[in-house]
């Protein structure tokens, strides 16, 4: 029964924190909310991913830097320290 119920109370946190997670982003733009921001949002981030590994495609660093300056570029402003991407290097 014990087992029951701290795996039951398990799966009710990690749900909790997953909803709350997403409630948030890194990034916002002063110009756009809602659906409209998700959808820049997704269609920018994408833009500037590509963009980053093509310049640099095996330096994960100069990726971040040219991801975040492209963001900016686009009118997204950094809300807080957040690692909410991730790079992957082109094989060789």
């Amino acid at each position: 029964m014990r087992q029951l119920v701290f795996t039951v109370s398990l799966i009710i946190l990690t749900l909790a924190l997953l909803m709350f997670s997403g409630c948030s982003r890194a990034w916002y733009h002063s110009d756009l909310k809602g659906e409209a921001a998700d959808e820049q949002f997704k269609q920018d981030t994408a833009d500037c991913k590509l963009n980053a590994l093509d310049e640099y495609p095996m330096d994960k660093h100069m990726q971040s830097q040219r991801y975040e300056k492209c963001m900016q570029e686009k009118g997204w402003i950094n809300q807080r320290d957040y690692d909410g991407y991730r790079f992957e290097t082109k094989p060789r």
